[in-house]
């Protein structure tokens, strides 16, 4: 039976959980890394993806909005830019930790906020395809919040219609698929899952199966079909992130508002 808000719930429980795998830290990146011959490991090619990404901005950028800002890796080198920037991020908790650091943040859900002024730059780092389920409405924002001939600065995993559907809207003026670069990191999450959880997770199901054989059947059963697939492989000790790279395509796009 459907249950549409013990599926968003359970969602969140799975976007929490990775979030907070990846990065717990003020200024930590939540995002994918950029993986280059000589790249050591994931902290390294988030650093070099940060890098890759910032290097796109146009240089006539002075206000910008960090939409789905995580714990706001972006929001220092924007500043040192001389860009007016506020980070959005409905996360309490993560805006709490970029406040004590002084760092500009609102905690906001795009689709809620206020637009007083229109800004030069959406930036979109890995929060595109949160708002893909209602994607006309999302690019009807986008372009209420930009100044005429503003820009989107987006990195993600497009679908063909997502994609699709911001070339309609806005005039696409640059892309990259960078599919083949970003490639590494679901590997490199795994890796992380197994090495910081795999141990406790084993400890608590073998302790659950001495303490109450019975209950520990019915827990495995219930997990094992849970009805959201990311958490499944995670309960597996798998990341979903290699099998969305199956049929998306990782790319950065900048896009201009036609006036």
């Amino acid at each position: 039976m459907n249950d549409p808000d013990r599926d968003a719930r359970l969602t969140t429980l799975y976007l929490d959980f990775m979030f907070d795998l990846v990065a717990r830290e003020p200024l930590e990146p939540l995002h994918w890394g950029y993986w280059e011959d000589d790249t050591p490991d994931l902290a390294a090619a988030q650093q070099r993806y940060t890098e890759m990404l910032l290097a796109l901005l146009p240089a006539a950028v002075r206000t910008a909005w960090d939409v789905g800002c995580g714990l706001g890796a972006m929001l220092p080198p924007l500043l040192q830019k001389g860009i007016q920037v506020e980070g959005l991020t409905p996360r309490k908790d993560h805006a709490a930790l970029l406040l004590a650091r002084g760092l500009p943040v609102t905690t906001a859900r795009f689709e809620d906020c206020e637009i007083d002024e229109p800004v030069d730059l959406l930036l979109f780092a890995e929060s595109w395809n949160f708002f893909e389920a209602d994607l006309d409405a999302h690019l009807e924002r986008c372009h209420h919040a930009l100044r005429p001939g503003g820009w989107i600065l987006a990195a993600d995993l497009f679908s063909d219609a997502s994609r699709q559907g911001l070339a309609d809207r806005f005039e696409i003026q640059m892309e990259q698929d960078v599919s083949a670069a970003v490639a590494p990191t679901p590997a490199a999450l795994e890796a992380r899952l197994k090495r910081w959880t795999g141990g406790y997770d084993r400890l608590l199901r073998q302790t659950l199966a001495v303490l109450d054989p019975d209950l520990s059947a019915q827990v495995e059963e219930r997990l094992a079909n849970v009805p959201n697939d990311a958490l499944r492989m995670v309960f597996d000790g798998q990341a979903v992130e290699e099998q969305m790279l199956s049929d998306r395509a990782y790319r950065f796009i900048l896009a201009r508002r036609r006036d």
